[in-house]
């Protein structure tokens, strides 16, 4: 029913119904009188041409559709006794009037919720300033601004909810203040000047461990937070993008940064791409308890913290020219391919390949640390001059017969040894290296105690080195000097 109220009232004055009562009334404030809410209600929608004052503490009007506060219409909660009123709607918004969250006196407050299940818009031709806004739709449905708006305490939006705001309009667009916080999801959508989540999103506080931001415009600029999850649907590529994950990194458009480090932190975080992603620097704080399963490039710094594990179960990591590994941690990839020209440095611990290592540019330069292959009997891929382990390389052997090329060299040369083993039993793993020089045993106890022609050999030599409590009955190797700097006759060398 169309309900038109043109008198001073109450929607309930406790002893007697009158116009509103019926949730399905459609409830029109024609002139300016004064009407107070006394007690909860609901109606299917209002629309405020004079004023509209709740004034019992904490009660709520439900408007299953919407509000629409015109030229002449107030909503302003009552004196200090009406505090923690709420408007919950699951409509538009609509102010062309004068919306008031805050008492003229007694600091009375007067909190909104969107509830709707459809899309919800916040619009109109005057100011909009929120003390509290829920965000609390369903099933997709988006509240979307259409407008700048203020919210002066908190924005909280709930789980399974979206919050967005128009590309050219801001939250808080004069100064910062208030609090964001919730489980749910908020869409940054900005693209011009600084396209950031701090630029549309002007809060005092942050508090997002729980809350999805999703980046949804193209060339915008990530704002450096303790994000819960982070979605891409839009695109970021340019430096400077550097924040904390603790949910979920999902990239649906493209985030190729090329500055800039994400760190994955806590238990619960993952990482999922169906658009473009590549990492410029990426660190892993915390051990997740899924691991991921997924390729990706590595243009900068891959950093695994102390008491940390990364074991992807699936996908490529490719280390790209000017990238690193930094492992005080666990790291065991599922593939690796090193694709850096410039070399691939080993830092503060070892790492693992639990599948395939591949070669396409570039070395691995492990220092005192090593690359250990975990599956028995998987070749690493295109190795060669250039393409190679510079330093420590163990290969774990499968039990029985089986040749192994370790493919190895040092900053000089491509070195690698092939070893041939018969009888493996149990658990024997084989490190293998080569360095330039002479052997130390040569000049011991005395020099050239080898009876080697120091003139007339190989500039390097071969370190095979048993680890494991596994057994064999007998092995032979094979030593590559093809790139190496020889003296004397080379097929006369033994």
């Amino acid at each position: 029913a169309l309900v038109a109220v043109s008198a001073s009232s109450s929607f309930y004055d406790g002893t007697a119904l009158i116009p509103g009562q019926d949730p399905g009334d459609n409830v029109n404030l024609v002139d300016a009188q004064s009407v107070t809410l006394n007690i909860n209600r609901t109606i299917a929608s209002l629309v405020v041409n004079g004023n509209f004052k709740p004034s019992i503490a904490n009660t709520t009007l439900t408007v299953a559709n919407g509000i629409t506060i015109n030229s002449t219409g107030l909503i302003i909660p009552n004196s200090g006794t009406a505090t923690g009123c709420t408007l919950v709607l699951g409509g538009d918004f609509t102010n062309n009037g004068t919306f008031t969250y805050l008492s003229l006196s007694g600091g009375a407050t007067l909190a909104v919720t969107f509830n709707g299940s459809v899309n919800q818009n916040i619009n109109g031709s005057s100011a909009i300033t929120f003390g509290t806004l829920n965000i609390s739709n369903t099933g997709g449905a988006i509240v979307n601004a259409g407008k700048n708006i203020n919210v002066v305490n908190t924005l909280n939006v709930s789980a399974n909810s979206i919050f967005s705001i128009g590309s050219g309009f801001i939250v808080n667009n004069a100064a910062a203040q208030g609090t964001i916080i919730g489980n749910g999801t908020v869409d940054v959508t900005r693209t011009a000047l600084t396209a950031s989540f701090d630029s549309q999103y002007k809060f005092s506080t942050y508090t997002l461990a729980n809350l999805t931001v999703n980046y949804t415009g193209n060339g915008q600029v990530l704002s450096n937070h303790n994000y819960g999850g982070l979605t891409i649907s839009g695109s970021i590529t340019g430096a400077s993008n550097t924040a904390s994950v603790g949910k979920t990194l999902n990239v649906t458009g493209t985030f190729t940064p090329s500055g800039g480090t994400i760190t994955m932190t806590g238990t619960g975080w993952g990482i999922t791409n169906s658009g473009t992603l590549s990492f410029s620097s990426l660190t892993i704080a915390g051990t997740p308890s899924t691991e991921p399963s997924l390729s990706f490039p590595i243009n900068g710094v891959l950093t695994v913290n102390s008491s940390t594990t990364f074991a992807p179960s699936g996908g490529t990591i490719t280390m790209n020219t000017g990238s690193s590994i930094s492992n005080s941690g666990t790291l065991t990839f599922y593939n690796l391919t090193n694709n850096n020209s410039s070399n691939t440095g080993l830092s503060n611990g070892d790492i693992s390949v639990s599948n395939q290592l591949n070669f396409s540019a570039g070395t691995i330069i492990t220092g005192s640390n090593k690359v250990i292959i975990l599956n028995p009997g998987i070749a690493i891929t295109g190795a060669g001059t250039g393409t190679y382990i510079n330093g420590n390389l163990q290969m774990n052997l499968a039990n029985g017969s089986s040749s192994t090329k370790f493919e190895i060299g040092d900053v000089n040369a491509y070195a690698p040894v092939t070893l041939n083993i018969t009888g493996v039993s149990g658990t024997v793993n084989i490190l293998g290296a080569t360095i330039t020089g002479n052997d130390p045993n040569e000049n011991t106890p005395v020099t050239n105690s080898s009876g080697i022609d120091q003139n007339a050999k190989c500039d390097h030599y071969w370190t095979l080195t048993k680890s494991g409590g596994g057994t064999f009955t007998s092995y032979n190797s094979t030593f590559d000097f093809t790139n190496t700097t020889n003296g004397g006759t080379t097929s006369n060398y033994v």
